[in-house]
């Protein structure tokens, strides 16, 4: 295959260039007092940062392309299936860092494409080593159908119909994205209500019916070896209309009252609110499903969050037992608080979906919904994603993400930061002698760690950059000053990632109690894992017990262990 050919069908990176005031990227967190920054927060809520408003039409825009390599070919139902991770690759540089691209770009670059925002000044020779490079005006002049007509070879429908949407009709892009992968794409798709969500989900059922119709009609064709009659074939499409389900992404503005005194009192700015939208529809393309934006959680919701969670945090002190009543009362009324801010709709659209990304500094799967005997986190699976700061946020949601494999060998590391005069160091060494004795040692390669500060424990960091699996078994504290929590380590160091020289394994799980606090709005440990490179952090909003704890992460690689079995299964059905 050619190269011109080669680059054809594989989809580019989007690069949007802005402009930047100063190289403040590279700085480490500078933890202060929060009184001292009130004035760098007045115009903000979230905080966004101000220099990337100009990329957020360009984002806007670049939505409508193409998104991965699976737009340029058609796809298997059991293939469309089993995908997620589907979205546009969109990566926001600032000019600084877009100029020493370019000087060390020793072959011409013709698959990527590089947007300068309005502000950011064209010069010719960015053009000796980059092909797809766009000023502002010329991009906002590109067609759409024409890019999709030179990046897909086969001839699918959505090239075809493609078109720009207007801001206000947003919510579509997920809808007509998912239905290039079903080769489905009709006008009906554009003259739905995006003001009436129910109408966009009804769609979406209806697509994820065809398509699962579709599987189970060839996989009963392949068992059988016969075709299906009119009866047999209407009843599964009954049947899988009924069943239908897909992700659902919510986003939820919404901060502490401890946050909320020193940010804007004019409530979420405009561009944050567009930069939130964006983010949400993004992550709706990304897993095929559709996006929800709920608003703003109230102060009360957080308040009441904050008192159960100092109620947990009291008993654990006094080595006492929950009031059960109280928290499930607590659960109720968040329950209550949060569903005002959906409609009827909303909540079934929730209740049916296949699992929830959350965009909130507030945990919705706490709440007992109305008609609901449990928390939300109990039977819908939750993923959620800090969202302050905004920027940190965007950065991390809109590049292509890196697929993490688990398989056989994955390395394990568990680093003990419990005193050894601690009182709880005894259960925990049991614990973790648990651990090791009953994983599969086939499936995992397990080292346990101790380390009894701060050094120790960046030096097993440095030593085992193979890990996969972080495990931190240690206290949490908090700095109520600050507003920041971290880890103990040993008899007396207290630790928070927040050098930019560590880097976090891709998995973290953090034994620790109330590492993941919200009610305050205390700049949670887990938050800075993910800056750190962390794809997934495990933590705790309230003291855990240390048995039932090791119980659950026994179960947490049980589970991982049988999927790796399974894997050849997965292969097969490609």
């Amino acid at each position: 295959m050619q190269n011109e050919e080669l680059t054809k069908i594989v989809v580019p990176n989007y690069f949007i260039v802005f402009k930047s005031s100063s190289n403040r990227y590279a700085l480490p967190i500078n933890v202060g007092l929060i009184s001292e920054a009130k004035n760098e927060l007045s115009s903000t809520k979230l905080f966004f940062d101000q220099e990337l408003d100009s990329t957020l039409d360009i984002i806007f825009k670049l939505l409508h392309f193409p998104r991965t390599n699976y737009d340029t070919t058609l796809l298997s139902p059991t293939q469309i299936s089993s995908l997620n991770n589907c979205s546009q690759s969109i990566i926001a540089i600032p000019e600084t860092f877009f100029k020493t691209i370019v000087e060390n770009t020793k072959t011409k670059n013709k698959k990527d494409f590089f947007i300068l925002t309005e502000d950011v000044e064209y010069k010719e020779f960015y053009t000796e080593k980059i092909q797809n490079l766009y000023t502002y005006e010329n991009f906002n002049k590109l067609e759409i159908k024409d890019v999709w007509r030179n990046l897909c070879d086969y001839d699918n429908g959505l090239k075809n119909k493609i078109r720009y949407l207007e801001y206000s009709n947003i919510n579509l892009l997920p809808l007509i994205h998912f239905s290039d992968f079903l080769n489905k794409v009709n006008e009906d798709i554009f003259r739905l209500d995006t003001s009436n969500n129910l109408e966009i989900a009804k769609y979406r059922w209806k697509q994820q019916a065809y398509l699962d119709t579709f599987k189970i009609y060839l996989d009963k064709k392949e068992k059988t070896k016969r075709q299906e009659t009119d009866q047999e074939l209407s009843d599964i499409k009954s049947k899988a209309l009924e069943y239908a389900k897909f992700p659902i992404t919510i986003t939820a503005a919404g901060q502490p009252v401890i946050v909320n005194k020193f940010t804007s009192e004019k409530g979420l700015p405009y561009n944050e609110e567009k930069a939130l939208n964006l983010i949400g529809v993004h992550n709706a393309i990304e897993t095929n499903g559709i996006h929800l934006s709920l608003g703003s959680i109230s102060k009360e919701c957080f308040m009441e969050l904050e008192k159960l969670e100092a109620h947990c945090k009291l008993v654990a002190e006094m080595n006492g037992k929950y009031n059960s009543r109280y928290t499930w009362r607590i659960l109720r009324k968040l329950g209550n608080l949060i569903s005002k801010e959906f409609s009827k709709d909303e909540l079934e659209i929730i209740g049916r979906s296949a699992s929830l990304n959350i965009f909130s500094n507030f945990p919705l799967g706490l709440a007992i919904l109305p008609n609901a005997s449990a928390p939300l986190c109990c039977y819908k699976p939750i993923s959620y994603k800090p969202i302050t700061p905004l920027t940190r946020t965007f950065q991390m949601q809109l590049p292509k993400k890196t697929n993490i494999l688990v398989h056989k060998g994955s390395k394990i590391l568990i680093i003990e930061c419990l005193d050894k005069k601690d009182s709880i160091r005894s259960a925990s060494d049991k614990m973790w002698g648990f651990f090791i004795r009953n994983i599969n040692k086939q499936h995992f390669n397990v080292i346990y760690e101790v380390a009894t500060n701060i050094r120790e424990f960046n030096t097993i960091i440095n030593k085992h950059k193979d890990t996969l699996f972080l495990i931190i078994s240690a206290h949490g504290w908090e700095e109520k000053e600050k507003n920041i929590s971290g880890i103990k380590i040993g008899e007396s160091d207290f630790w928070m990632p927040v050098s930019n020289e560590f880097n976090s394994p891709p998995i973290v799980l953090l034994s620790a109690c109330h590492t993941g606090s919200r009610g305050r709005g205390i700049i949670s440990i887990a938050d800075l894992f993910l800056r750190s490179g962390a794809h997934t952090v495990l933590n705790t909003l309230v003291p855990v017990n240390v048995y039932k704890n090791a119980t659950l992460m026994l179960r947490f690689f049980i589970y991982i262990s049988e999927s790796i079995d399974g894997l050849n299964h997965f292969e097969e059905s490609f």
